[in-house]
């Protein structure tokens, strides 16, 4: 997760939900790219002050390590990739190129200029081309030896460009003309032209449909894709994705729309309602939503759970288990049609069991308790001497009595047992701070709580300063 205030990229980890690292960066991270194969994460940086580099950082997935910095090009970048994980295609805006990388050597190979700022890429499996979407209009093709060959016409400003999973069929969107331009891959040309929403800004796929994102309504636009390639009028269903629209809210990232693993539903994330909504095909509505504790969810990732083949006839997951004791397991089995139960012992943590009768304690440090409102308020958390290592999981919870919006953060160790979460209260009101640390066995309703006011700043009776370190 890219976190460009602080110039960082947060490593999580999705069977805890904890940071792990963080990975700092000399300027603010902007982009990030997950190679097919998992093996580096790309993160594009921009470079204001004309010194640091400008271009991106490629991390190791397993050593959670950047592994290499490459000098692009100027300007925000996008990212795409080869399907088997060998080429990888930056783009860069100021300087109006696409630079051309060999995953192997970490080294550019080439760049390619474009007449226009390029503003999307999208690699196609099937003709094993990259595609270049402009501000102008017009997609560039790269073939598989880095040549630009003639650019297809479109005749509006591009936004956004992605290839359904066969790599077949392009769809590359105007948000200013409210249409999506469809470009078969197998031929280098563009097909058909569909209205869709106001304002469309991304793409999603499931097996059956794409799914078009409005930014100027709440209406999410479905295109049939077995329809594409006949001599039909291609299918427009649409459905509500949400009761406001989110253009308003500024908060447009990519991946509002992500499917679910069975890949034949997706959720939609609305910042203006505050809401995530569950649709599955063939419904006329959401069937149900996701409440977000008050914040606006800006971008949505999947994490699929069930349990998967390793190997012939060998399925596995991974599961956080509940205590000790012997459960009854129940397996599920569609087809063919099995249904059995088992008795499974899960035996006592011996770890958790010492760390219970050495109960950690919570001080926290901040002696003023009024706060004006947008102040960045260091909050400090000393640990008393139970907690003997520093941890990497301490939680902090900040909730708006009463419950009018939460947010949680995780504190960075200073050093002597003392952590820091910086908190900026955004409205007046009253404030209560809760601690929490899973390795350290307590939770957040097992520990004292902080409770601090935020008011106007003309109201502040003197200067806000942060604690003595």
């Amino acid at each position: 997760m890219a976190t460009p205030l602080s110039r960082e990229v947060a490593v999580i980890d999705t069977e805890t939900w904890q940071a792990t690292t963080f990975l700092p960066f000399e300027t603010p991270p902007t982009q990030l790219a997950l190679q097919p194969d998992g093996h580096y994460l790309w993160v594009g940086l921009e470079a204001s002050d004309g010194k640091s580099l400008a271009g991106i950082s490629v991390v190791d997935t397993e050593k959670s390590q950047v592994a290499a910095a490459i000098a692009t090009g100027t300007g925000r970048h996008q990212f795409a990739f080869s399907a088997d994980s060998r080429t990888a295609y930056v783009s860069n805006a100021g300087d109006q190129s696409v630079t051309v990388i060999d995953i192997a050597r970490l080294a550019s190979r080439h760049t390619v200029k474009s007449s226009a700022q390029p503003v999307a890429l999208a690699f196609s499996a099937l003709s094993k081309s990259l595609y270049a979407a402009t501000e102008n209009g017009r997609l560039w093709v790269v073939d598989a030896e880095g040549q630009a060959g003639a650019p297809i016409e479109t005749g509006s400003p591009l936004k956004t460009l992605r290839f359904s999973a066969d790599g077949r069929w392009g769809f590359a969107l105007s948000q200013t003309d409210n249409k999506v331009f469809i470009i078969d891959a197998s031929l280098n040309r563009l097909t058909q032209t569909v209205e869709v929403g106001a304002a469309p800004d991304q793409i999603a796929f499931t097996d059956q449909f794409a799914y078009i994102r409005s930014t100027g309504n709440a209406t999410v636009t479905m295109l049939q894709l077995d329809a594409l390639g006949k001599n039909t009028t291609l299918p427009v269903t649409t459905f509500p994705g949400g009761q406001a629209a989110p253009g308003p809210s500024g908060l447009l990232l990519t991946d509002a729309i992500v499917p679910t693993p069975e890949r034949n539903a997706v959720v939609v994330a609305n910042p203006a309602d505050k809401t995530v909504y569950y649709y599955m095909e063939g419904m006329a509505a959401p069937m149900g939503n996701f409440e977000n504790f008050g914040m606006q969810p800006i971008a949505a990732m999947v994490v699929n759970r069930s349990l998967q083949e390793s190997a012939p006839g060998v399925y596995s997951g991974t599961a956080k288990l509940p205590p000790a004791g012997r459960y009854s397991v129940s397996i599920l089995l569609d087809n063919p049609p099995v249904y059995h139960c088992f008795a499974a012992d899960i035996a006592p943590d011996t770890e958790l069991a010492r760390q219970s009768t050495q109960p950690v304690t919570v001080e926290y440090l901040l002696d003023d308790k009024e706060i004006p409102v947008g102040t960045s308020v260091p909050i400090r958390i000393k640990l008393n001497q139970a907690a003997k290592d520093a941890v990497s999981d301490l939680q902090v919870l900040v909730i708006r009595v009463p419950g009018l919006g939460q947010q949680r953060l995780l504190a960075k160790p200073l050093g002597n047992h003392i952590y820091q979460a910086d908190v900026t209260p955004p409205d007046t009101g009253v404030y209560q701070v809760f601690a929490q640390s899973l390795s350290l066995n307590f939770t957040f309703e097992q520990q004292p709580v902080l409770t601090f006011r935020a008011i106007r700043p003309e109201l502040a009776r003197t200067q806000f300063k942060e604690p003595a370190p």
